[in-house]
């Protein structure tokens, strides 16, 4: 059965080589720019790489049809569905040729101190064996959960702005950028479903527990998920984790989460799970940029898109073009939702997900046709 539908034209047929086993289609308002790489892809690694592909989906006998699928070809992730007549939908395409690699640090807890002579906030490179309850600002210990970093020093430079910030009322950076002040983080090199590192949170809020110790939490990122399980674990059997303890209470400790993202990561669910498992709740900033990772971005994200597409008017970053730049999200792509179907605009082109639009890749630099819009710079900075 041939292909009908004006709304999804096909950039590669099985009528233009023997070893296509499938037409692969394109929705319309992408087609013009597809049909720009088909043509000029030759000696551009860019175009090439990116039209290679789709035209990997082309030789792919057999597999089921209706689910949607993806595949990763190097820094290119395709989601893709197959049609009852075997034809493939391209639905989107997401690209992200930044750089992946993470520096080796080894999890665990470190202090990071403030440094007079670079001005700025320096983890240590020698893991501590327990937090410094004794060290406070303002009548607590600080100490922060690291989300996805490229390593410990990154992420202790940056998560001081967002504890600040989270804090402001009871902190004043200007009295802690001060020789001898430091805070705790909690550095999990990007492993936040490892079990272990998960435990080793549990024991830190055991331990400021038993010392009826005050610590202020800032939870950040992918970190937030990894304590949403210490906080589990915590509620769910308090006695086999030795948590209760003769008059001191989880209520001295405070939290306030960041740009969380993972399971049961929602505004309310983590204010829900502090109560019950006797946390202090101080807040939640959710970064609106996050659209993949944060279901609470996402939803307001799909609000304010459904008003624009009720009012049929489609610019800027959902323009006709097809080229979106989101942030850099890319190993989450997979467990985002269908968003654009879910509003009914159908982007069904391709996403470059990029740290900032002022860092182009080379994607952006050699694709005819590639418009940069930025929703953010990720979640690693205290807003988007």
């Amino acid at each position: 059965m041939s292909h009908k539908d004006p709304q999804w034209p096909a950039i590669i047929t099985k009528q233009e080589d023997p070893n296509v086993q499938r037409n692969v289609l394109i929705k319309k308002r992408n087609y013009d720019n597809w049909l720009r790489i088909k043509r000029q892809h030759p000696g551009n690694f860019y175009m090439t790489s990116m039209f290679r592909a789709i035209y990997a989906l082309a030789l792919t006998p057999g597999a089921q049809t209706g689910a949607m699928k993806q595949e990763d070809f190097g820094p290119i992730r395709v989601q893709y569905c197959i049609e009852p007549n075997g034809d493939v939908k391209v639905l989107w395409l997401c690209i992200d040729d930044s750089p992946q690699a993470v520096v080796d640090n080894t999890p665990g807890l470190y202090k990071v101190d403030w440094d007079v002579e670079l001005k700025s906030w320096k983890s240590d490179n020698a893991p501590q064996s327990a937090m410094k309850l004794q060290h406070q600002w303002s009548g607590a210990h600080t100490a922060a959960v690291a989300g996805k970093f490229e390593g410990k020093d990154k992420a202790g430079e940056t998560l001081f702005e967002h504890i600040a910030k989270a804090y402001s009322v009871a902190l004043n950076p200007s009295t802690l950028e001060k020789p001898g002040n430091h805070y705790s983080l909690v550095w999990m090199n990007n492993d936040f479903n490892n079990q272990q590192y998960v435990k080793n949170i549990v024991s830190l809020i055991q331990d400021a527990q038993r010392q009826n110790g005050k610590v202020r939490w800032l939870v950040h990122g992918e970190g937030v998920g990894s304590f949403v399980k210490a906080l589990e674990t915590i509620q769910s059997n308090p006695l086999a984790n030795n948590v209760i303890v003769a008059g001191n209470k989880l209520e001295n400790q405070t939290v306030f989460f960041s740009n969380p993202r993972g399971r049961n990561t929602t505004e309310k669910a983590l204010k829900d799970l502090c109560e019950k498992a006797g946390l202090h709740y101080a807040g939640v900033q959710v970064n609106s940029s996050d659209i993949f990772a944060n279901k609470d971005a996402r939803q307001a994200f799909i609000a304010e898109v459904q008003k624009v597409a009720a009012k049929g008017v489609v610019t800027g970053s959902l323009g006709a073009v097809g080229y979106t730049t989101l942030e850099k999200s890319f190993d989450l792509f997979a467990a985002a939702d269908n968003i654009f179907a879910a509003i009914g605009i159908g982007l069904s082109g391709y996403v470059l997900a990029k740290e900032a639009a002022s860092k182009l890749s080379g994607y952006a630099r050699h694709v005819p046709g590639f418009v940069s819009t930025a929703f953010g710079k990720g979640n690693q900075e205290w807003k988007g």
